[in-house]
């Protein structure tokens, strides 16, 4: 499945754009798919089709980068780290941090 964002759409310096499923209240883009706890994965895919970033999780091997992220349970989401001392969240700094390897990048909330 897949889902193709408006032509405005973007994500601000040291900000974030919420995609969810219908129901969810204050999402940036709402859209009809069915995510899952995983396994699964999610891939950020620039205007030519061409993989910007990428996110596997719960065992799930294709789509992310380096090795999976931890799968998560019902009520509980992934978000990328802030920075390289693993803090949760950085309201002042976005959430920017990236290795390319998602066990290392993603915390469950």
């Amino acid at each position: 499945m897949s889902a193709i964002l408006p032509s405005d759409a973007s994500i601000p310096g040291h900000g974030f754009y919420l995609i969810a499923e219908n129901g969810f209240t204050n999402a940036d883009y709402v859209v009809e798919l069915e995510f899952h706890n995983g396994p699964d994965s999610v891939e950020l895919r620039d205007e030519t089709g061409t993989k910007v970033d990428g996110l596997m999780y719960g065992g799930f091997t294709v789509g992310g980068e380096g090795d999976p992220s931890i799968g998560v349970g019902p009520g509980y989401t992934l978000e990328r780290y802030s920075d390289s001392l693993r803090k949760k969240q950085d309201s002042s700094g976005g959430n920017g941090y990236d290795t390319d390897n998602n066990s290392r990048d993603f915390v469950s909330i």
